[in-house]
């Protein structure tokens, strides 16, 4: 699913709405990869669309709703992409830290 968002074009979409969420769903993976980025901002950014994609409850579950997508079949596949992305102990760092 992670894959098919980032290839998602408008056209795909049933309607402009719908890509917008799927756009937003795409932000937050793109965002995650740069935990390791050494620009303080986007390291912070990436925490935060970590704990997002991990912990959030009914912002993503609305999100994934609008998105038409399965929130629970995206939620998987982004913890599995951002486990091989990163050390299992750097995530859980991001994930208890309390900001």
């Amino acid at each position: 699913i992670i894959e098919e968002i980032w290839t998602m074009r408008p056209e795909d979409a049933n309607s402009d709405q719908q890509y917008l969420w799927w756009r937003v769903l795409s932000q937050t993976i793109v965002d995650s990869d740069n935990l390791d980025n050494a620009n303080v901002t986007k390291r912070n950014q990436a925490k935060a669309a970590i704990k997002w994609l991990m912990l959030e409850v009914g912002d993503f579950d609305h999100v994934c709703a609008l998105a038409g997508v399965d929130e629970i079949v995206f939620r998987i596949r982004a913890i599995k992409w951002l486990r091989k992305r990163f050390s299992g102990e750097l995530l859980l760092r991001v994930v208890a830290s309390p900001r």
